[in-house]
């Protein structure tokens, strides 16, 4: 069923009212066992159907990460379905990206010899436009670049010189051929399918993930190889650091290297919350709540295994985005 923008944007504001709340958090806080804190997600809106058939024997990180993966991607998908179709190619960006991260994660195990850990991770909460289980089988990068023939993945991978050599590719460089690629397609379905306001709206909060992101890189280039960059004449890491409280934070709080990248990611959710509250564009509300549901994966994510290390309650708290 299709419908109106103003009703996607009530009903992802519906399933928003869902997430956890303050007290939700500190309820979760107080608990001293993954199995007790599961059983307290299990009693709330939001997570009961997701751990409902969690078994205690299988609370292992790797399965818990699986279920809160998927549960996000399932919400996402649904309220898709809502979207017309004329509107549905930029609806497809967090497949795009499941799609780019898994690659990642492949080519990473796969650089560090551990094929066998591709399958463990294989995502089988949405279909890829690749064979990924054919991909956890190769015991080569070469075969599984040529894995992606007939994606658009392969014309970039192709380009990386480090996965045509018999060595160990450049994870980093990898990295930003793929991002770089995603980036170009999201902003090419956007010019097809919006204009106006919309467009403008959309464009923004992908320039805003992409000029964060750079920075962040290159501030972590820097902090590792200051002295290199200081002799070339290049902006050093403290520099960085000054243009990224200037542009994202107004000058408004003390960052340094020790609270950059939670500074980055509280910003980033303060303004997808903004964008809930005040967007009237159907698929920026999309967007934004996407990037709320990661923020809240990566909460309990973090919860759960703070507590599987009997880190004490203040200590998570001060890794939480809220």
């Amino acid at each position: 069923m299709k419908l109106s923008g103003n009703a996607i944007i009530a009903k992802t504001l519906a399933v928003y009212g869902d997430s956890l709340t303050d007290k939700d958090y500190d309820a979760l806080l107080r608990k001293n066992s993954v199995k007790s804190a599961v059983a307290y997600l299990k009693g709330t809106k939001r997570y009961g159907r997701v751990f409902a058939g969690l078994d205690d024997a299988f609370m292992h990180r790797g399965r818990i990460e699986l279920l809160l993966r998927g549960d996000v991607f399932d919400i996402y998908a649904r309220l898709c379905d809502f979207i017309p179709v004329e509107k549905g190619g930029f609806r497809d960006f967090a497949l795009k990206r499941a799609e780019t991260e898994s690659i990642l994660v492949a080519l990473t195990f796969a650089s560090i010899g551990a094929y066998d850990q591709i399958a463990v991770y294989l995502p089988e909460y949405y279909h890829t436009s690749f064979d990924y289980i054919s991909l956890a089988g190769t015991k080569s990068i070469r075969k599984m670049t040529d894995g992606f023939r007939g994606t658009r993945y392969y014309r970039v991978l192709k380009g990386i010189a480090s996965l045509n050599e018999d060595g160990k590719p450049d994870i980093e460089e990898v990295s930003r051929a793929l991002y770089a690629d995603y980036y170009k397609w999201a902003l090419s379905c956007i010019g097809k399918q919006f204009s106006g306001s919309e467009l403008s709206e959309l464009k923004a909060a992908l320039k805003r993930q992409v000029v964060l992101g750079d920075l962040l890189a290159k501030y972590r280039e820097k902090a590792y190889f200051s002295d290199e960059a200081e002799r070339l004449g290049e902006k050093g890491a403290a520099d960085i650091l000054r243009e990224i409280n200037g542009k994202f934070f107004k000058n408004k709080i003390e960052i340094d290297k020790d609270n950059l990248e939670m500074a980055i990611r509280r910003n980033s959710y303060d303004y997808y919350r903004r964008r809930m509250r005040m967007s009237k564009n159907p698929m920026m509300v999309l967007f934004a709540f996407f990037g709320i549901l990661e923020t809240e994966r990566q909460n309990v994510t973090t919860i759960l295994e703070s507590i599987r290390y009997s880190l004490p309650p203040p200590e998570i708290e001060k890794l939480l985005v809220i």
